[in-house]
């Protein structure tokens, strides 16, 4: 079982840094220079670009500290997936450690606290001695063709500015001085140092998103564990004012895996191409003006570290441990929606049959439309009961990497999901391309359970 799981998560690893290196010269899509979204793009607009101070992104918050992954921990209790016979592809490219981080004057659910924690900074990476893989210690190149000392992620800028960096009126990232997009190549020819460069870039991201979560799409912190300790690590989710009222619909949002965090689809996305595509700001703007509650889960930060230890997140230590608490003690235990709808990427298709075939149930009963974005569950493998099978192949669709045009029926098993071409090939595009066609079916009067 642990070789399975590390031959899995080693692919997983590959995929990232492929994606990392093939989104660093994507073409921009065409998506975003439109208005398909509505106000979103007006929303995000730079700090510089926007002349209310109400809405300015603050970037220069010192007390923002990282959100963090670890890429190969190994997540706990959840279904693995053959690698032989599994597509297992990470939404994301950037790989690093979880420390502490929420800025004070963020929006948190009433009975919350937060502990305010110091940003740890790192020894410079780089020492003078390597330890080879058979066991000899040899010195490291001195003189002028030496490497130069290797920057931990803890040295480089701690927001975007700091980079050179701005997002404008389109969301798209570009350069302060000459408006450009993102180069992936800040030391030509110094491949670690980029992709070094590129993942603390991909840090400052996630606290910035989280801000839009709450300053532009006005969405509440809620904390986890919920009777959370002093001290005591934790992780947090996001809802609307209304999710836990709105008796009418809910829609629960869920990531895949990776570094993304609550609010993302691709970081690789977000930096290389717009924020439309990159985050889920469209979907969750579009479900608030069709009156959705909305909930936002948080499944990949999972630890702190404190001291050099990892210390896990009581209720969140996996994905789909985080998808299991949420749903037992806010959705289960607080929301009154008559309906829910579900939109998951990815990996967040794992954590949906899990919660299918832990709360049967209220899934029956509530949940009546399941959209899935380029999925990796299997009904098979994560071992899904008749019910709930029978249950999928009415409720839900999944719309997977493609090069046929959107909607094209795909192959599918007798017993699977109902599966149609997202529009585009590449795995991290699949929500934004298929953005349209997943809000129709959700809004499809014909649609019966």
């Amino acid at each position: 079982m642990n070789a399975v799981i590390f031959v899995v998560y080693f692919i997983d690893l590959i995929l990232l840094v492929e994606t990392s290196f093939n989104y660093c010269f994507m073409e921009k899509s065409k998506s975003c220079q439109t208005s398909e979204v509505g106000e979103i793009p007006a929303i995000l607009a730079s700090p510089e670009e926007n002349e209310d101070p109400k809405n300015k992104l603050d970037e220069s918050n010192g007390s923002l500290m990282k959100e963090n992954e670890d890429k190969n921990l190994e997540h706990k209790n959840e279904p693995v997936k053959d690698a032989s016979s599994m597509k297992v592809q990470s939404d994301d490219d950037t790989k690093s450690k979880e420390t502490p981080t929420d800025r004070a004057t963020d929006t948190v659910s009433q009975g919350d606290t937060n502990d305010s924690k110091k940003e740890k900074v790192g020894k410079p990476a780089g020492t003078k001695e390597k330890l080879k893989k058979t066991g000899k210690v040899t010195a490291e190149k001195k003189g002028p063709s030496a490497a130069k000392p290797e920057k931990s992620l803890e040295e480089f800028p701690k927001d975007l500015t700091g980079f050179g960096y701005k997002f404008n009126q389109d969301g798209h990232m570009v350069s302060i001085e000459t408006g450009e997009s993102f180069k992936f190549e800040v030391r030509k020819g110094d491949k670690k140092y980029n992709q070094k460069h590129y993942e603390a870039l991909g840090e400052v991201i996630t606290p910035m998103v989280y801000d839009l979560l709450i300053d532009k799409a006005h969405l509440v912190k809620h904390l986890i564990p919920v009777d959370r300790k002093p001290k005591e690590p934790f992780s947090f989710i996001f809802a609307s004012h209304d999710a836990f009222t709105n008796e009418e619909k809910l829609m629960v949002i869920i990531h895949g895996s990776g570094v993304v965090r609550a609010g993302q689809w691709s970081r690789s996305l977000i930096i290389n191409d717009c924020l439309n595509s990159g985050t889920q700001l469209p979907f969750i703007k579009r479900a608030a003006d069709e009156g959705y509650g909305i909930i936002v889960f948080n499944g990949n930060r999972n630890h702190e570290d404190d001291d050099e230890k990892k210390r896990e997140i009581r209720g969140s230590s996996s994905p789909v441990e985080h998808g299991l608490y949420v749903w037992e003690n806010f959705i289960a235990r607080k929301t009154k929606a008559e309906v829910i709808h579900i939109i998951a990427h990815s990996y967040g298709g794992i954590v949906t049959v899990e919660l299918a075939k832990k709360f049967s149930d209220d899934f029956s009963k509530r949940v009546q439309k399941i959209a899935f974005t380029d999925s990796v569950h299997d009904l098979d493998t994560q071992k899904a009961p008749g019910d709930v099978r029978r249950y999928f192949t009415r409720v839900a669709v999944n719309w997977v990497s493609s090069n046929d045009p959107l909607d094209t029926p795909q192959k599918y098993g007798r017993s699977e999901v109902q599966r149609v071409s997202a529009g585009t090939p590449k795995h991290p595009e699949t929500s934004w391309f298929a953005y349209e066609s997943i809000f129709k079916f959700l809004q499809d009067p014909f649609y019966k359970k």
